[in-house]
């Protein structure tokens, strides 16, 4: 899979664009167990690279399959978790 070749070859960013749009088009199939998986990948590849971005993001994809199967309460915790990220993140830009 590139996404793995682009993470050994330290290519965090395109290695994130595999993994998200991955998760995208399984998100797109409604197979939102397998798009958690991918949005997982992402979320480790993030943590590993310090990316408070690519954080926020993955928590964002996990929140919404989370919702799409009616797991409100994890949903939430991930939602909360991603603005969470995304405000840090902006607190560290300026």
């Amino acid at each position: 899979m590139a996404a793995e070749e682009h993470n050994r070859n330290q290519e965090t960013g395109k290695c994130l664009e595999k993994y998200k749009k991955v998760a995208k088009d399984f998100m797109n199939r409604s197979d939102y167990e397998t798009a958690s998986y991918f949005y997982k990948k992402c979320l480790d590849v993030s943590v590993e690279d310090g990316s408070l971005k690519g954080e926020a993001e993955a928590y964002q994809g996990l929140g919404t399959c989370e919702e799409k199967v009616m797991n409100i309460f994890y949903a939430m915790g991930h939602l909360e978790t991603a603005l969470e990220k995304a405000i840090e993140g902006h607190h560290d830009e300026q």
